[in-house]
C-alpha cells in the first residue's frame, strides 16, 4: 500500500495555493492593463477630435494679423476684494493703556528745579553792533520851470506867422470889463489885415443876450450857456471849417477851459493862452455890461492859475494902441522864474 508523508502534503498544499495566487494575479494585472489601454486610445482619440476641430475652425475664419501691441499680454485686474488688506494694528490691553500715576498722584514731592547759575559764571556776551544800512535820500523831485510866453506879434505878424502851426486856438481870459471882447476884435482885424481868413469867435456874453440885443447877466444860466458854448466848440473843431478859433470867457477856474484845450488838442490845434491881468475896481469902472464889484472881487479872488504846460501870450505888443486903458496886460512878473514840483503841476494840468 502506498503511503504520503506529511512532507509532500504541505508541498502539494503550497504549490496550489502559488498556482492559484498566480492565476489570480495575472488576471488582474491583465484587467489593468486593459483599463489603461482602453483609456489611453480614448484620450488619444479625444485629443485628435479636438484637434481636428480647431484646424476646421481656423480653416473657416480669416487670418488675423496681430499687432505687436496685442500679444503683451494684459494687465491684470484686481477687484477691491483681491486686494490685500493692510494688517490692522494690535489693539493694547486694556491694562496697557491705563497710565502710569504722576509722582504727585503717588505721593512723591516734586523735584524742584536746578538753581540758576551765578552771575559771575555765565560768560559775558559781547554786543551786537549791527550798523543799519544807510537808506538813499529819497530823489528830489522833478523841477517843471513854467514855459515862457510868446510874444503875441511873433504869433500875428511876418516872419513869425509863417512858422506858426496851421491850426490855431486862442482862449482869452480875464475878470468881467477887462477888455476880452476888445482883444479878441483886434485879433480878427490883425489877422485879416495880414492875408488870413477871419477866426471864429465864440463868446459867453452872446448867450446873454435877449431879443432886444441887450446884455442881461443871469447867474442861474451861466452854467448852462457854458455847457452850450462848450458843445459849439466841440463841433467847430471836429467840422474843420475853421483853422483860427477864439473863445472869449472868464474862465476864472480851470475846470472852464482845460476841457476846452483837451478837445482842441485831440483835433490837431495849438492852444494858447491869453490871459488879461487887471485890478477888480478898474474892471468895474470899464465894464459895460453892469457887473456888481462884489461879483468881480469874488472872481478875482477865486482865481486859479494856468497850467505850466500851457503855452501863454505876451499880448502887450498888440494893445499898445489898443483902446483898452489902464488895464494891465500880459503876464506880470514872468520875468521871475517860476518852478513847481511835478506833484503840484499835476493838480492843475490837463494833458
Amino acid at each position: 500500500m502506498f503511503r504520503v508523508s506529511e512532507q509532500d502534503v504541505l508541498n502539494e498544499i503550497i504549490s496550489g495555493t502559488l498556482d492559484k495566487v498566480t492565476s489570480e494575479l495575472s488576471s488582474h494585472i491583465a484587467e489593468a492593463l486593459t483599463s489603461t489601454l482602453t483609456g489611453s486610445s480614448s484620450s488619444i482619440s479625444k485629443g485628435s477630435e479636438r484637434h481636428e476641430r480647431h484646424e476646421r475652425r481656423r480653416s473657416r475664419t480669416p487670418e488675423r494679423k496681430h499687432s505687436s501691441s496685442s500679444s503683451r499680454r494684459s494687465p491684470r485686474r484686481y477687484s477691491p476684494h483681491s486686494r490685500r488688506r493692510s494688517p490692522s494694528p494690535r489693539r493694547r490691553h486694556p491694562q496697557e493703556r491705563v497710565k502710569e500715576p504722576s509722582p504727585s498722584q503717588r505721593g512723591v514731592p516734586p523735584r524742584p528745579p536746578p538753581p540758576p547759575p551765578p552771575p559771575s559764571a555765565i560768560p559775558a556776551r559781547a554786543p551786537l553792533l549791527v550798523k543799519a544800512a544807510a537808506s538813499p535820500p529819497p530823489p528830489a523831485p522833478a523841477v517843471v520851470k513854467r514855459i515862457p510866453p510868446l510874444p503875441a506879434e511873433e504869433l500875428f505878424f511876418p516872419p513869425g506867422r509863417n512858422k506858426r502851426p496851421e491850426k490855431v486856438v486862442i482862449l482869452i481870459r480875464g475878470l468881467p470889463g477887462s477888455g476880452k471882447s476888445v482883444l479878441a476884435k483886434k485879433i480878427k482885424d490883425i489877422e485879416t489885415e495880414n492875408g488870413g481868413a477871419a477866426p471864429r469867435i465864440l463868446s459867453l456874453d452872446d448867450y446873454f443876450l435877449n431879443e432886444a440885443n441887450e446884455y442881461e447877466y443871469d447867474e442861474e444860466l451861466e452854467d448852462s450857456y457854458k455847457a452850450s458854448m462848450s458843445k459849439a466848440f466841440l463841433r467847430t473843431v471836429n467840422d474843420g471849417w475853421f483853422k483860427f478859433i477864439i473863445v472869449d470867457a472868464v474862465n476864472n477856474k480851470l475846470h472852464d477851459f482845460t476841457s476846452l484845450w483837451s478837445m482842441a488838442k485831440t483835433n490837431g490845434f495849438q492852444v494858447y493862452i491869453a490871459e488879461i491881468k487887471s485890478d477888480p475896481d478898474v474892471c468895474f469902472r470899464n465894464s459895460v455890461h453892469k457887473r456888481s464889484l462884489e461879483d468881480i472881487r469874488a472872481l478875482h479872488s477865486n482865481w486859479d492859475t494856468v497850467p505850466l504846460n500851457y503855452i501863454t501870450l505876451d499880448l502887450r505888443g498888440i494893445m499898445q494902441d489898443s483902446a483898452i486903458d489902464e488895464v494891465e496886460m500880459g503876464d506880470e512878473g514872468d520875468d521871475e522864474d517860476v518852478e513847481m514840483s511835478v506833484e503840484q503841476a499835476g493838480d492843475v494840468s490837463v494833458l
